[in-house]
């Protein structure tokens, strides 16, 4: 069985489980369980779903027995829910309203639900007779846009009788209200921080998924595409117009759209009408002709293309494109390469980690997770950094600050992390002895993303504010302790994954080398897409991957991860670093550690963390005298050995809770950590002071 991306929309999880109900048990009184209708993933307030392409075999039959017993089932039926119309139209002109007020609301709702799958559908299926799909048509046209408008009413009522999760109100779910049990607002964070999946209309885990998925031999496909796809689809309404693309998702993306810009969506709803009217041309990936889209383009007369099923994936913010809907084409005029960035300029910037010559691949595995929190990652001059502004470092550090309070989410992070780790352990090596397919690269980057999902937590962008407080919370100094403990273990692991010499990563690329006759140097360069692209015969050209290895950037903006390279990726980088130029004197830094003897004297050792050269790395370290001044980048365990020699050690980025930060107080050694410009400033042999202290490097006298 396949089930199929369907559409995706931004609909609370209210409507997203009501939805899944409506096909998930019975239809028009016929039980059609245990056969799996729908698949929805939720995350960031879009919900995609995945129908089971029987579906209109399954349900449509039923339908047609109605017509045979009663020729005029469909207008009767619409009829007989006329009063439940009814209700759901007096709610919504309702001012005040009570909580079992909105629990008849949903109900009916929900009941009425039928009434919508037949105006939907029945006008798709040439089996109906030409009447019946007329009928099914008239029926859509009235109430397309009214129950559209009881929709967005949820969210609101849910605020208004929920007031203390105002900013979580779509994460509840229908039971929660049914059952009267909302959830607490760190239960709602969560929701809000994962991907959620309901299988029909039951909340599950990823885990859960796969079983049924199993169990029920489905298959869940999703469109691939490649950014040369040329772009066509069904015209709804004729015409030929060019403007500048706006991609709209939610109700609040409205704003950004300008007279006659192109409107890029999924699919239009009722509440981007504002938007629509202001539009020169729509372009949607899914829908038929009898989509809200094609219904609204044909009254205002604007040109409509829909059923694209790649247009919001290829087209960018700001691209001109030319709408050609006298033939279905939309043609990209002149694509916009301009990232547009969080202002930077009056913010601090806080650097997270430093490291030399990490490829764009291991980035782009990493960013599926960081990216999704405000990192930026960005590599040039054979450096790469990630950093993120001070409004999401604040928004992590309070997430930090609630897990590591929390005594049962982090049982529960303890056993779930060590699922992870061991099952990359087993899946990994399984990879190398099979036949490479597209299918069993996306589960290794599935399993690449959960194993960073579950790592991050333990890095500083999470566990600075926590720390600082660990002091005086008996709780949170527990929870530390433990991280401070385990987090080496499960880093030499992600090493032995991805970066240590002969690591797992280095081996599949080999193998992708082999199979597809592209050198290992080039794949480093690839993106993870790009990677199932090589099982279509597509590959990145020679300038593109030129480009790349000079530099590059990555950046999750929406839902997306956006990339810039070569000459874009520097000028956007060059901006963001240059006012954390060195402006002289003392070095200043955060303080991770103190020690017995917080202010010593010493000569430089820089040791480049670099992973692309293990052999002179260690040579480097095997070199390093004892009691020298360790100065990194960052530290790691593969930096371990030169810890032990330290009489102190300096790092450019790092945390309160970072590698360096740790060792140090193990070794009982100062530590000064985030100083930006400790191995730019300094060389080896230098005479320094490290008064740990004041967090400050001062250079005594300098090595010639």
């Amino acid at each position: 069985m396949k089930l199929v991306k369907s559409f995706t929309r931004s609909f609370p999880l209210v409507l997203v489980q009501m939805w899944g109900r409506r096909y998930a048990h019975s239809f028009l009184g016929e039980d059609i369980s245990p056969i799996p209708i729908y698949i929805f993933r939720y995350k960031d307030g879009l919900v995609t779903a995945y129908r089971n392409l029987d579906t209109p075999n399954i349900l449509n039959p039923i339908i047609k027995k109605r017509l045979e017993k009663d020729d005029n089932f469909i207008l009767n039926f619409f009829m007989e829910k006329s009063g439940v119309f009814g209700e759901l139209m007096r709610f919504k002109d309702a001012t005040n309203f009570s909580i079992d007020d909105f629990k008849t609301f949903l109900n009916n709702l929900y009941d009425y639900w039928q009434v919508h799958y037949i105006s939907q559908f029945v006008p798709l299926d040439d089996s109906f007779e030409e009447k019946h799909r007329e009928e099914a048509l008239q029926i859509r046209a009235k109430i397309d846009k009214l129950v559209h408008s009881f929709w967005v009413l949820i969210v609101p009522s849910i605020q208004k009788l929920f007031p203390k999760i105002q900013e979580f109100a779509e994460y509840v779910t229908w039971d929660e209200i049914k059952n009267d049990d909302i959830p607490i607002i760190q239960e709602l964070k969560n929701r809000a921080q994962q991907e959620i999946i309901l299988f029909n209309d039951q909340l599950i885990t990823p885990q859960e998924l796969n079983k049924l998925l199993q169990q029920f031999s489905c298959e869940i496909s999703d469109l691939a595409v490649n950014d040369n796809d040329k772009i066509t689809g069904q015209v709804a309404f004729p015409g030929k117009v060019s403007g500048r693309v706006s991609k709209i998702f939610k109700e609040e993306d409205m704003n950004k759209l300008q007279e006659g810009d192109i409107l890029v969506s999924y699919m239009t709803m009722p509440v981007f009408i504002t938007a629509i009217k202001k539009a020169g041309a729509l372009v949607t990936d899914e829908g038929g002709i009898t989509c809200h889209a094609a219904i609204l383009a044909r009254e205002l007369k604007k040109p409509c293309i829909i059923g694209t099923k790649f247009a919001t994936q290829i087209l960018k913010d700001g691209d001109v494109v030319e709408v050609d809907a006298d033939n279905g084409v939309v043609r990209i005029i002149e694509s916009n390469n301009k990232v547009i960035l969080p202002d930077y300029s009056n913010e601090k910037i806080f650097f997270q980690f430093q490291a030399k010559n990490l490829y764009l691949l291991f980035a782009d595995i990493l960013h599926q997770s960081y990216g999704e929190r405000g990192t930026l990652i960005f590599y040039t001059n054979d450096v790469y950094q990630e950093c993120m502004s001070e409004k999401h470092y604040t928004t992590s550090q309070q997430l930090g600050l609630d897990f590591y309070n929390s005594k049962e989410q982090f049982e529960k992070f303890k056993v779930d992390i060590k699922k992870v780790f061991n099952k990359a352990k087993i899946t990994f090596p399984k990879i190398l002895d099979n036949t490479l397919t597209q299918k069993i690269l996306k589960n290794f980057f599935k399993v690449a993303k959960s194993i960073f999902d579950y790592y991050s937590w333990m890095d500083p962008l999470f566990t600075d504010e926590a720390f600082k407080r660990s002091s005086t919370s008996p709780i949170l100094k527990k929870h530390l302790d433990e991280v401070s403990v385990i987090k080496d273990e499960y880093r030499e692991q992600l090493n032995s994954f991805f970066l240590e010499d002969d690591n797992f990563l280095e081996k599949l690329i080999h193998k992708l080398s082999r199979d597809f006759d592209v050198a290992v140097e080039d794949l480093k360069f690839y993106r993870i897409h790009e990677l199932y692209g090589l099982f279509e015969d597509k590959k990145v050209l020679s300038q593109e991957l030129r480009e790349r290895k000079n530099a590059y950037l990555l950046i999750g903006l929406s839902k997306n991860i956006e990339s810039l390279y070569g000459e874009n990726a520097q000028s956007v980088i060059a901006s963001i670093v240059k006012h954390r130029e060195y402006q002289g004197g003392n070095i200043q830094g955060t303080v991770a550690n103190v020690s017995s003897t917080p202010k010593i004297e010493g000569r430089v050792k820089k040791i480049p963390l670099d992973y692309s050269d293990f052999v002179t790395m260690k040579a480097v370290m095997s070199e390093m005298k004892q009691g020298e001044i360790l100065v990194a980048q960052s530290t790691a365990p593969e930096l371990l050995p030169a810890c032990k020699k330290a009489a102190a050690i300096i790092t450019n980025v790092g945390g309160l809770l970072s590698h360096a930060a740790i060792v140090s107080r193990e070794f009982n050694i100062p530590c000064i950590v985030g100083t930006v410009h400790a191995t730019e400033v300094l060389k080896d042999g230098d005479l320094v002071e490290v008064d740990a202290d004041n967090g400050t490097v001062k250079i005594l006298e300098t090595y010639e």
